[in-house]
């Protein structure tokens, strides 16, 4: 994919009075190739005829894309913080208190499958279950009660545990509720033996 810059972007705007650029060669468009929405888009595969599953496995994976920005929100302020970079730290902070709500407004939609639609579903997921989440248990890497003996879910699923692992040590006692408050969570992201 070819990058821009604001000059070729500039030329493109006086060559095409403005219009917007609708053709483009071979059989994707920069917008999907940037984001790969090929893929993501052909990512989901219900396996029963039920008409709710196609909602359970949509809302699971689009969790599982939050969990990540939120881990990685929150790696990203740890590392801040550790440089007495205080301010951008809280910046980002925010945005990690964002990805949180989200996560918890999601909740919504799953709300809307009543038990008839999941039960035709059901059988189909076997003991798949939402604490085998693997984002979610690379967040729970901050949490101070959750970092000891953390293991992943699958230990033959592809990894950042590494990364994780690096920051077990971390002191961040829960995931959601300091998050209301950005100034409590700078004082326990310091890994303990620190100066803070």
């Amino acid at each position: 994919m070819a990058m821009t810059t604001g000059e070729s972007r500039e030329r493109t705007v006086l060559e095409t009075k403005g219009a917007p650029l609708l053709e483009h060669g071979g059989r994707s468009n920069p917008y999907i190739d940037y984001e790969s929405k090929d893929l993501l888009l052909s990512l989901q595969h219900p396996r029963s005829p039920g008409y709710d599953e196609m909602c359970f496995i949509i809302i699971g994976q689009v969790k599982e894309l939050l969990f990540k920005g939120l881990h990685f929100e929150l790696y990203n302020a740890q590392q801040q913080i550790r440089c007495d970079a205080i301010a951008e730290a809280m910046r980002i902070l925010n945005r990690a208190k964002a990805f949180g709500q989200y996560i918890t407004q999601s909740w919504d939609i799953l709300g809307t499958i009543i038990t008839e639609g999941f039960n035709q579903f059901r059988d189909y997921i076997g003991t798949a279950s939402g604490q085998f989440s693997f984002m979610y248990r690379h967040v729970e890497s901050f949490s101070a009660t959750k970092t000891r003996g953390l293991r992943p879910t699958s230990p033959g699923v592809w990894s950042s545990m590494g990364l994780c692992n690096r920051m077990t040590s971390t002191r961040f006692t829960t995931l959601l509720s300091p998050l209301s408050n950005s100034r409590t969570i700078v004082h326990r992201m310091v890994a303990p033996g620190s100066r803070r």
